[in-house]
């Protein structure tokens, strides 16, 4: 039997990229497959690149209004006909080879529920920026031991069984925006099924500093990998978390504690936003959020001796 694969592409304002990522799709060594695009309201021309694919394979939604990650991903897995699915984000690429070779790993382990590749980074132009060496766990114990430290998978790499996703369920609406929603459900389905990494790099990251994915202007999005290390540690001590018990309050409550520092202090999240920002050499971000601080508190001297501090460090 040739198994269905149905692949997930949510598209936000991808004119540049959007075109390549389908193109790595149609030239899978495995065939059948479905494309699931769902167009999140685009402001540029990507709904319009998208229309002109369209096709019995290529399967074209689009949002009336801006879903968001999330629930644009939701509603492409209702719409799922695959015995297994993967994903495909909508600025990146794969390798041909991808689909066959994780498609291979579920044929030869009946009990694998989900399997990732490695990947490697690029940039806007494609030049890889990371090696072709492993950098993720590749067997089950591994991959669970490695949740509580960092993600264990490139979640848009993944293949699941869909009767797993029958079993665990869609993404929690509550990494809405945030993010992690990939990895808080891919430790669910570790949690039941044996899941692994395949040795090889089979896809292709795009590093852009400046895509909503890097985007953390909000404070929860900061913190939402101290967030999953919470479930995660309540659910290997107990069995379970207050996501999915539903404890509000006890989730406000743990929230409250990593974002008091900003309800304290207004520029508090520049602070943070430049040490990102500076870490993937986007200084004009740096710079652009200093002068955000000046702004909010234009009598600070800390603000000034941080654009001298910066200016030094990076012009001198």
């Amino acid at each position: 039997k040739t198994h269905l694969v149905s692949i997930l592409m949510p598209c936000y304002n991808s004119e540049k990229y959007v075109l390549e990522a389908i193109t790595s799709i149609k030239n899978q060594t495995y065939i059948n497959w479905e494309l699931l695009i769902c167009d999140d309201k685009s402001t540029d021309d990507s709904l319009n690149i998208l229309k002109k694919l369209e096709s019995e394979k290529i399967i074209i939604f689009q949002n009336q209004e801006n879903q968001g990650y999330l629930k644009t991903c939701n509603f492409l897995f209702t719409k799922c006909k695959g015995d297994f699915i993967t994903f495909q984000d909508s600025d990146d690429y794969s390798s041909p080879f991808r689909i066959e070779n994780l498609i291979t790993e579920f044929i030869n382990n009946n009990n694998l529920g989900a399997c990732g590749t490695q990947f490697n980074f690029i940039t806007d132009n494609g030049v890889k920026l990371t090696s072709d060496s492993p950098q993720y766990p590749l067997n089950h114990s591994e991959i669970l031991d490695a949740f509580l430290s960092s993600p264990p998978f490139c979640g848009a790499s993944v293949m699941i069984d869909s009767r797993v996703l029958k079993s665990i369920g869609l993404y929690n609406d509550y990494w809405d925006r945030i993010g992690a929603e990939d990895h808080y459900w891919l430790f669910l389905i570790a949690e039941k099924y044996e899941v692994a990494n395949i040795d090889k790099v089979q896809y292709y990251y795009r590093h852009n500093p400046n895509s909503v994915t890097r985007n953390k202007s909000n404070p929860r999005k900061i913190h939402c990998h101290d967030f999953l290390m919470h479930f995660f540690s309540q659910r290997i001590n107990t069995g379970s978390d207050d996501l999915e018990l539903g404890n509000l309050r006890a989730i406000n409550e743990m929230e409250k504690k990593h974002l008091l520092p900003y309800e304290q202090d207004p520029t508090y999240i520049y602070k943070r936003l430049i040490d990102w920002a500076y870490s993937d050499k986007n200084f004009r971000s740096v710079f652009k959020n200093i002068f955000q601080a000046l702004k909010t508190q234009p009598f600070s001297l800390y603000w000034y001796k941080t654009l001298v501090y910066y200016l030094r460090k990076i012009y001198l």
